[in-house]
């Protein structure tokens, strides 16, 4: 199984985020699977192995941020119209109380009064 270190956001209250370097797995396909979520990265069994492990910790701040989502790490990006960072929402996508439409995962602008960027993402949709 391949793994590297990630910047992994994760909410701590409504108002509170964390974010954290985190040992990030992932499957044959190359995408994230799994992190460890308590492992100390700058603690290692020889100065050699915490010199890796800065320089992998510096390839963390160039990869986008992943976010734990549903059970599912997902990249964070930032908004194609207005460059904010992309916040992720689940909705009644078409607005008409039809049920077969709660629950999809929306990308949405984090100023989305001003700009009011939407994207629906179908591979993020809650499974019932």
């Amino acid at each position: 199984m391949a793994w590297n270190y990630r910047v992994v956001k994760k909410k701590l209250t409504e108002d509170e985020d964390t974010f954290d370097i985190c040992e990030v797995h992932y499957d044959a396909e190359g995408n994230p699977t799994s992190y460890a979520p308590e492992k100390n990265v700058l603690s290692q069994d020889s100065y050699e192995d915490l010199l890796w492990a800065h320089q992998e910790i510096e390839k963390a701040y160039k990869a986008p941020v992943l976010e734990y989502i549903e059970g599912k790490l997902v990249e964070l990006s930032t908004c194609p119209k207005c460059r904010k960072e992309i916040v992720y929402d689940t909705m009644d996508v078409m607005g008409d109380g039809n049920e077969e439409d709660f629950g999809k995962v929306v990308l949405a602008c984090s100023d989305s009064q001003k700009c009011g960027y939407v994207s629906i993402r179908p591979d993020y949709t809650k499974k019932k």
